[in-house]
């Protein structure tokens, strides 16, 4: 048994129209795809430069600490020990960092309810606490020394 198969004009394959049609869509959807991941693709990398960031600050902090215990084990603290360390400059070219900006100052907390201190406000200003404030780009890292 044998098939036969006719092709009479106009029966067969595409017409031009459907493939220039087929073409729009798919060139709309893949516009709209790549607008929707464009940006994904592109800032993917950011959180791990604020990783970073975040990392180098608490590294930077780290040694901040680590040299403010030395100094209170080997002498009395006074002011040149932070003095030596409030300029993003001097903090960069003592422990080889970038930071963009440092903050040293002398901060006093009070209880919000002198009855029953739990919750505490920053008011005041006591050398015996200093606050360090130490940023990169969007990264900002607090800590408090005490004596």
């Amino acid at each position: 048994m044998r098939l036969k198969y006719s092709c009479e004009r106009g029966e067969g394959g595409f017409a031009i129209i459907d493939v220039i049609i087929t073409i729009v869509v798919a060139s709309l959807l893949s516009i709209m795809l790549a607008q929707f991941m464009g940006t994904g693709i592109i800032n993917s990398g950011n959180p791990f430069l604020e990783l970073k960031d975040d990392y180098a600050l608490a590294q930077v902090m780290e040694r901040i600490t680590a040299d403010y215990r030395n100094a209170l084990e080997t002498s009395t603290l006074n002011d040149a020990f932070f003095e030596a360390r409030d300029t993003a400059a001097e903090i960069n070219s003592l422990y080889s960092v970038s930071v963009d900006s440092v903050s040293i100052t002398a901060t006093d907390f009070e209880p919000d309810d002198p009855i029953d201190p739990v919750d505490y406000t920053e008011s005041g200003s006591d050398n015996g606490i200093r606050k360090v404030t130490i940023t990169k780009n969007d990264q900002t890292l607090v800590s408090l020394f005490t004596q």
